[in-house]
Formats: C-alpha cells, structure tokens, sequence
C-alpha cells in the first residue's frame, strides 16, 4: 500500500506536465465513439478497432521488465464503468485497489492490482470515464514483468515508478471529439424567374453638362490585422475558456475560424464558427495565423464548480457494493439502502 501511494504521489507531480508530451507524438484516434489521446512515437498499435486497442510502450531494456503495454476499451452503455480487467479477471481478493481523480477536468475511477503465474508478474493501472454518449472508455496500462531469479544471471529490479510516469502523461493528454458529424444536405430550391415586359422608351439625347467642380478622392484607411485560428483537429468549442464549461459546436480541422479575443493568460482563443455564433477553443489545438499577443482581451467568465458524482453512488446492490471494501460501504439504515464512499 506504501508503494502505491508514493507511485501515486509522483503521478499526481506529473499531472502537472500535461502539455509536456513531445510535439511528435503520435495521436490515437477512436472516431466511432469520440475520443482521441497522445502516446510515445517508439510505440506499436498492434491491435485496433473500435471496442478495443493494444498499444506496445518502450520499456528500459536490461532489466525483469518483458513488456509494457496500454488496452483501450469502449463499452457502450456499462455501468459501472470500470476496466474489464477487473472482471472476468477477478484479482485476488484484497489486492485490488480502488481510487478516483480528476485529470483537466475529466472524472477518472482508478483501479490498481497485481496478479502472477507462471513466474510471470501482471502489474496493471486503469483509467476508466464515462464520455459523451455514455460509453464507458478505459485505459488500462500493463506492466509484464518475469521474476528477476528466474534467470541465470538474475536480472536488476525495474524502476515502476520510472516505468509508470507515461501513464499519467497519456491519460492528461484524453480528449472528447466528435464521433458522427452530420452531411450538410444542399437544397435546389429553383429560382423564381418573372415574366418582364420592356416598357417602350421615347429617343432622348442629354445636354452635356460642364462642371468645374474637382472630384472628390477619398482618403485611404488600412484595414486592421485580421487574425484566423484552423485547428489541427476536430475541438469541441465552448462557452467559456476551460474544458469545464459545455461544448455547443464543433470547430472543423483544418477549417479557417475569424479570432474574435483571447483570454488573459492568451491560452484560449474565442472563434467565429459563423457571423452569429462564438466560443472558446484552446489555442494549442491548432494555429494562429499570426501571434495573438495583439488580440483583444475579453472579460473573465466565472468558472462553474465542478461537482463529480460520488463513486459509489453508481452500483444499486449490496454485492457490487462489496467489491471495493476499501472504497465503498452498504448502508442499509437509508431508505432506499444506497452505496456510499466511506
């Protein structure tokens, strides 16, 4: 438990290095039901479809550790959302251990446990939240390791806390997208067409007519810098400048948005979508098309209070309840009996 709670103690020191991930990092993308993150560019995508993903991580060589890998599932509709290692996958019982955070302002239940056969060590880390559409997205890192005397020479202990750092940078790079946009349907509604009848005109010749009067020139005014914004992906834009406040449209990748203002710190841009709709993209999802520094500041909006749902809360029985002893107890003195954290 000790040793959980320092691994957990340097991730939570971590978590502040969210845009630290390298710029050539590569981009998983899950666009069946919305949701994309960042991972080393020395991994493999070995398996990918759209209920479920294996990505191969580098590991230090010359240590006990065989291998590092991260399942990505999606599971419509499950409740609780929960890694699926944890069932069928039952871990012993007390070696399961339960938590929640919240990671730039998405809600993550973690689960942590350690099984071994065979000489073999599973050491896995799961990261599991309910997204748009209710589907539930877990992000289950692996650490494979062999026992180090198992081998002729025995082989040096690898660091699990230096192996697990990737993890929280990973998961601090999740990002909701959007998973169907629909097809603009085009109309050909046929132009009207009057019957014109030309009216009969009399001949006419016009006086010339002399003035001495100069003509008028009118001075010119240049126009100011227009500033545009194209995003390097699909981004939900929202109603003030932080991913707490709700998303009401889509800034298209690689489409041309008028910048109308920026926030203080000049990390979020306020978008023209169209001539009557504005919202807030961050600018480190996409380009500017010169430096913002120049744009008008707009006015602070108040941040709402992020209030998450209880952990507990989601499992309905006694028996659910009971899976995480750690976290969760049964208390039957309310009416209706209710699962509450402890």
């Amino acid at each position: 438990m000790k040793k959980l709670l320092k691994t957990l103690a340097i991730l939570s020191v971590i978590s502040l290095l969210t845009g630290c991930y390298l710029p050539d990092w590569l981009t998983y993308t899950n666009a069946t039901y919305g949701f994309e993150f960042r991972y080393p560019p020395s991994s493999t995508l070995v398996t990918d479809t759209p209920n479920f993903a294996r990505i191969q991580l580098p590991i230090t060589a010359g240590t006990n550790l065989a291998e590092k890998y991260l399942d990505v599932s999606a599971d419509p509709g499950a409740i609780p959302c929960l890694s699926p290692y944890g069932d069928p996958y039952a871990p012993p019982p007390g070696t399961l251990v339960t938590g929640t955070q919240t990671i730039n302002g998405i809600y993550w239940v973690i689960e942590k446990a350690s099984e071994g056969a065979m000489g073999s060590i599973y050491e896995w880390t799961a990261y599991s939240t309910m997204i748009i559409g209710e589907t539930c997205v877990s992000l289950t890192f692996v650490l494979h390791s062999h026992q180090a005397d198992l081998y002729p020479t025995p082989l040096p202990e690898f660091n699990l806390a230096g192996e697990s750092l990737v993890f929280q940078l990973i998961v601090s790079s999740f990002t909701t997208i959007a998973s169907t946009l629909p097809t603009p349907v085009t109309t050909n509604t046929p132009t009207l067409v009057s019957t014109y009848t030309p009216t009969s005109v009399s001949s006419f010749t016009p006086t010339p007519v002399i003035s001495d009067t100069p003509t008028q020139v009118a001075s010119f005014t240049p126009t100011p810098l227009a500033y545009y914004f194209i995003p390097r992906f699909n981004s939900y834009c929202r109603l003030g400048p932080n991913l707490i406040f709700n998303s009401i449209a889509l800034a298209m990748k690689e489409q041309s948005y008028p910048i109308d203002g920026r926030n203080q710190e000049n990390t979020w841009l306020y978008l023209m979508i169209n001539p009557q709709l504005g919202c807030w993209v961050p600018l480190g999802n996409g380009s500017p098309s010169a430096d913002t520094s120049g744009v008008r500041v707009l006015a602070d909006i108040p941040t709402p209070t992020f209030t998450p749902v209880p952990f507990c809360s989601q499992f309905t029985d006694q028996k659910s309840c009971g899976r995480y002893p750690n976290v969760c107890t049964w208390n039957d003195k309310v009416n209706p009996p209710a699962c509450v954290n402890r």
